[in-house]
Order: structure tokens, then C-alpha cells, then sequence
């Protein structure tokens, strides 16, 4: 089981790379997991008798994939930007099926990128029962459980950014890496106007580093400089996005801290947010979200799909958050 699953993160990881270099409209994919794996895109994989076979597809309404895929293997469709669901019956491992339902949606990421010109951005939080990120004193450790601090990293391995603001960097030191899974380190990108605290990240990790800042900074070793417009005091997170995407980086993972990820909600720049739900309440602390004041439930952010995903004695919340109208 456990050398199957180590298949199946391969042909995902290898799935993101095909989806980013491929130009033409996405039908389908299949993917061949075992130890002879393979990724087609728009056509069908070889069959292998020691592997299995997954197709996941993108756009139900084109025949392609009925036509040129066999009846064999597991079959998924993508229903949202949160989940695919199965067409056919389970064939492989359930803990495969699981892996793929989750994860498959972001290896499409750059699909969507391509599309909107902009990255596309995934927030994700560990939170106590009453919605508290940190204690008073900014203690923050062991909210989430150790299948959550796996699941953050294949998030990470899965996008080719990860972004905090410099708050967050200052007071967890956080690696940003790659650690308990296989996968490439994402880029490293940070809000601010300050290096105090980035040359931690150059000790960590040979992975590149991004700051983005309102001011003009000098040159500094090891780290891309962005300059972005700002405007009352507030850089647009549509022109992070968009700027992340004409780099290369078009899938960004938000880590925190409150304020950065109540930003990007607030201007509904968030594609999908994941909200890990732990078995505990402290009654006081630092909260998720701080979000401007409303009056009405009705104005409210509302998610267009969502899906609990159980992870250990924690649930994982993921929601297809409402854009804002163009």
C-alpha cells in the first residue's frame, strides 16, 4: 500500500509538469502509477499489467476521452476547483482514490493560470474549534496534527510558490520547504519591505526567493525584487497575482499569517481556501480572519462548492470561494 501511494504522489507531481508545458486546451489525462509510470495529456496511457490506470476528466462534454480511453482503470471527473469525483467504481486502493481526489484538482492549477493570466492562489490554515490560529503570546505549534503538517507540504510540493507576509516570517521562522514529502521546493515569497529576516530563508533552502514591495529597494544576493504600485497604503493582491503568473509561478500556496490571508480574502483573490479544523477551543487568542465588520449575514463570503476532507482527529475544510463580480 504504502509503495503504491508513493506511486501515485509521483504520477501527481509529474502530472503538474505536464499539465504547465502543455498549450492546448485540456480534455483529459491518464496517468499509468507503478513502478512504470506515465502521464498523457489528450490521449490514452499504455496499459501495464503491474500498474494501474486513472483518467481524469477535465472536460466531460468532449467524446475524446470515451473514444480513446479504455474501459479499464479508475475514472475521474474535475467538478470544481476543490474535488474531482469518482465516474466508475473504485478499482485501486482506497487510500489511491483518496490521494487522487484531493489532490488531482491542483495539478490543474496552471490550466486555470492560463486562463486568467494571473496565478492561482490556495490559502490554507490550521484552526482551533473557535477559530483561533495562535494563542495571545502568538503560540501557534501542534494546532494542526502531523497528517495535516504532511498534507501543507504536498500542498507545497504541488504549487510552484509559497507566499507569507513578513510578519509571519519575523515570528515563526518558517523553512517553506519541501520536508515530508518527495517534491521540489516552491518559490519563496514574501510581502514586505524589510531583508532582516531573508537571509533565514537562504540558510534553510537553495530555493529561489521573491519579495514583493510598494518600495524601490537595493539589489540584494539571492533574492528577485518585485515593485509593485500601491495604493492607500495596500499593494492589490490581483496585481500580486498577476505579477507572480508573468514570472513563471502560476500557482501560489498562502501560508499566513492572518492578516495576509484576511487580505487576499477580503479583495476575493483567493481561489480556494483550506481550512484545517482541529479537536480543540482556547477560549481567547489570535483569530483566522480579520476581515472588515458586516451587518447582514448576507454579506458574507460565500463559497460556490466545498468539500470535508477527515485528516486523523482533525477535518479539512476546502471551499471554492465566490469571486467578486468583473
Amino acid at each position: 500500500m504504502a509503495e503504491m501511494l508513493q506511486h501515485g504522489w509521483a504520477a501527481l507531481r509529474a502530472l503538474v509538469v505536464a499539465v504547465k508545458a502543455y498549450s492546448q486546451p485540456i480534455h483529459y489525462c491518464t496517468l499509468r502509477i507503478g513502478a512504470h509510470g506515465a502521464i498523457r495529456v489528450n490521449a490514452p496511457v499504455e496499459p501495464c499489467a503491474d500498474c494501474d490506470t486513472v483518467t481524469l476528466v477535465v472536460n466531460p462534454q468532449c467524446p475524446l476521452w470515451l473514444e480513446a480511453v479504455p474501459g479499464s482503470g479508475a475514472r475521474y471527473r474535475l467538478r470544481d476547483l476543490t474535488a474531482c469525483e469518482p465516474c466508475t467504481p473504485a478499482t485501486g486502493p482506497d487510500a489511491l482514490g483518496e490521494l487522487v481526489r484531493v489532490y488531482a484538482p491542483y495539478c490543474f492549477a496552471s490550466m486555470h493560470a492560463k486562463q486568467w493570466r494571473r496565478a492561482f492562489a490556495v490559502s490554507h490554515f490550521a484552526q482551533s474549534l473557535d477559530g483561533k490560529i495562535a494563542t495571545i503570546s502568538g503560540d501557534s505549534k501542534w494546532i494542526g496534527n502531523p497528517a495535516n503538517l504532511v498534507h501543507a507540504h504536498r500542498m507545497r510540493a504541488l504549487c510552484d510558490g509559497i507566499l507569507i507576509g513578513a510578519r509571519t516570517l519575523a515570528r515563526d521562522k518558517p523553512q517553506l520547504t519541501v520536508r515530508h514529502v518527495p517534491g521540489t521546493n516552491p518559490t519563496r515569497i514574501m510581502l514586505g519591505s524589510m531583508f532582516e529576516h531573508l537571509d533565514y530563508l537562504k540558510q534553510v533552502s537553495t530555493a529561489p526567493i521573491c519579495l514583493l514591495s510598494a518600495r524601490s529597494l537595493a539589489p540584494q544576493e539571492g533574492v528577485e525584487i518585485v515593485q509593485l504600485a500601491c495604493h492607500n497604503g495596500l499593494i492589490s493582491c490581483a496585481a500580486i497575482l498577476a505579477a507572480l503568473y508573468q514570472r513563471g509561478i502560476h500557482s501560489v500556496y498562502i501560508e499566513g499569517g492572518a492578516r495576509t490571508t484576511s487580505y487576499f480574502l477580503h479583495e476575493r483573490a483567493l481561489d480556494v481556501v483550506q481550512l484545517h479544523i482541529a479537536p480543540v477551543i482556547f477560549g481567547s487568542g489570535l483569530n483566522a480572519f480579520a476581515m472588515p465588520r458586516i451587518q447582514q449575514a448576507a454579506e458574507s463570503l460565500r463559497f460556490t462548492a466545498q468539500t470535508f476532507v477527515p485528516v486523523d482527529d482533525g477535518m479539512l475544510f476546502i471551499g471554492a470561494l465566490q469571486h467578486a463580480p468583473a
